[in-house]
């Protein structure tokens, strides 16, 4: 299966984790909307209970704070820049599958935002709350660029690829396996003999195609997690681009 849909605020607080700070990446991603920005704080101002306190801190008393960066339990981060200017999000990772989850995560919280605000009576909303303007207009999130087709081949490639080297090996052990079969029959064979032949390395050969059985044994328990990991990552990235072409 692909990583987990977010279904409660447990679920994401045991994934994410709050980190300084992360303003270069490899993958960037831009969302436009047809309100004015939230500040990030606001909306995701639960995570900053679980975030390094100082961090936490400096972060609930920026009222101007325009960046947040996650990290997965894996290692992966990803952030969050919003503009100031207009209601633009962007979202950028060294790892481009990780974006899915925060993206689906802001955009859940940004739809829930907007609707709490657009259900206060109009006075009250124009008054506490600046991000209302163009609060007639439902919430619109698009993405205006072209889609990231070439990063989700890149990941089609890569999970053939390990399928590829996952059947070679299997292949490769079968024949090992066969090969080990019949040098021990003979082994059996001359050990039984009274007047045996001599063994001609038959018994290296028998040791060292027992190791190679062993290392292909590792090998593809190593490639059966590689090929886990793989189809995580392009559920992922499936997932990602199917959010994007929304």
């Amino acid at each position: 299966q692909s990583l987990p849909v977010l279904t409660s605020l447990g679920y994401l607080l045991s994934l994410l984790k709050l980190i300084p700070p992360v303003k270069n990446a490899e993958y960037k991603i831009t969302l436009t909307t047809n309100r004015e920005a939230v500040q990030l704080v606001t909306i995701f101002g639960d995570l900053l209970v679980q975030a390094n306190p100082a961090f936490a801190e400096s972060l609930s008393r920026s009222q101007s704070a325009n960046i947040m960066s996650f990290q997965y339990s894996s290692g992966q981060d990803v952030s969050i820049l919003v503009s100031k200017n207009a209601g633009r999000y962007r979202l950028q990772s060294d790892c481009f599958q990780a974006v899915w989850l925060i993206m689906q995560e802001l955009a859940r919280r940004l739809v829930s935002h907007f609707a709490a605000a657009d259900s206060k009576p109009t006075a009250a909303r124009t008054a506490g709350d600046s991000s209302s303007t163009s609060s007639t207009e439902p919430l619109s999130i698009t993405f205006e660029e072209a889609l990231p087709l070439q990063d989700l081949f890149d990941l089609i490639n890569g999970h053939f690829s390990v399928r590829q080297s996952l059947a070679s090996a299997e292949t490769e052990l079968e024949q090992r396996e066969v090969q080990f079969r019949s040098i021990q029959k003979r082994l059996l064979v001359r050990y039984q003999d009274k007047n045996a032949a001599p063994l001609n390395q038959l018994d290296q050969l028998f040791e060292e195609t027992y190791e190679s059985i062993i290392n292909l044994a590792d090998k593809i328990d190593s490639l059966q997690q590689e090929l886990v990991a793989a189809g995580q990552s392009l559920g992922a990235g499936v997932q990602l681009l199917l959010l994007l072409a929304k």
